[in-house]
This record gives structure tokens, sequence and C-alpha cells, in this order.
């Protein structure tokens, strides 16, 4: 396997992370459905809760990302230990890119509202920090839809062959309905 890596995907080891696996895994379309669109309602609720928006902001969107970061995390770790030894990539690319998402999720949203200046906008290094933190999160869905499809196939796939599922998985509230039966069929297992 990938030595570099062992530390981030013993996620078997733990019983929390097991049972967070085997619910990503195992859980029907309507209940990642509720679960991922869900999170994002209560996003919505925690600001009206919070008597400063920033906290509401935060708390909300963390809870949102840590269900869709872990449900592609899930995905793409599970799949990729599935796969054959000469089709495996590391994922610890993913897991640094998810990393580094989050992280400038969190920073942005506690530090920019106080360094934004109404005369001169947001900060110039916003920009690539931002387009940076996109990339990660386009490599994540990148990663999860190929180990998917690869798993599905056997044999290394093209983007045109994983470009739906690349798709569904960035628009999630429909694509959850295409992607999570192909999970429980490829991945999902009553016992982890």
């Amino acid at each position: 396997m990938f030595p570099e890596c062992s530390v981030f995907f013993e996620i078997e080891r733990y019983a929390l992370r097991r049972v967070v696996l085997k619910f990503f895994l195992n859980a029907r379309s309507w209940q990642m459905f509720l679960l991922l669109v869900g999170s994002m309602v209560v996003a919505q609720m925690l600001l009206l809760v919070f008597a400063d928006p920033v906290i509401g902001v935060l708390t909300g969107t963390l809870c949102y990302m840590a269900v869709y970061m872990g449900w592609l995390l899930s995905i793409a770790v599970k799949a990729n230990q599935k796969l054959e030894e000469p089709l495996k990539k590391s994922p610890m690319l993913m897991v640094l890119g998810l990393t580094y998402a989050a992280s400038y999720l969190i920073c942005a949203l506690v530090l920019l509202p106080s360094s934004l200046d109404q005369s001169r906008g947001i900060p110039g290094f916003i920009l690539p920090l931002h387009l940076l933190a996109m990339v990660a999160i386009f490599y994540a869905l990148l990663f999860t839809a190929k180990s998917l499809v690869t798993l599905e196939r056997n044999r290394s796939s093209a983007f045109f062959e994983y470009s739906g599922p690349f798709f569904l998985l960035w628009f999630f509230p429909i694509g959850v309905w295409f992607v999570q039966p192909r999970v429980n069929d490829l991945l999902g297992e009553r016992e982890i």
C-alpha cells in the first residue's frame, strides 16, 4: 500500500470512524439526501440562532462541510482500498486538499469579515487562496469519481468515463440519487 498514508487511512481502526464510514457507505439515497441537504438547512437556521452572524455562518458551514467532505472521503478511500494494486492511487493529495479547503474556509469566515474595508473591497491575497481551495475540492471530486468508476470497471478510466459521477458528486442534491446506489452496491457492507 502507501506507507506514508498509513496514519491518515487507518479509518477502520477506531470505532467512531467505523460507524461513520459504515453509515456513509450503507446509507440509502434518501438518507444521504436528507443528511446533505438537511445540513445546509441547519446551516441557514443557525444564522438566525446566533447573534453574531460570523459564528452562525461558521458553525453551519462546518456542519455542512463535515458531512459533504466525509461522504466524499468515505467513498474515495474505501473504493481505493478495494482496487487492485496497479490501479490504486495514493489518496494523500485528496486528504491534504480537503484539509486545506476546510482550513481556508474556517480562516476566511473568521478573519475576512474583520479585514474587510468597505472602500477597498476584498484583500488581494484572498483570490489565489480561494482558487486553490476550489482546485482542492475539484480534485477531491475527481479522485472520488475516478476511484468509483475504476472500481466498477476494474481498469483505469479516462475522464470521459468518470465525468458523469464527477458532475453528479458536484451537484450532489441531484447526484446523490444516482451515486449513492452505486456506492451501496460496490462499497456497502453490513460489516465493515
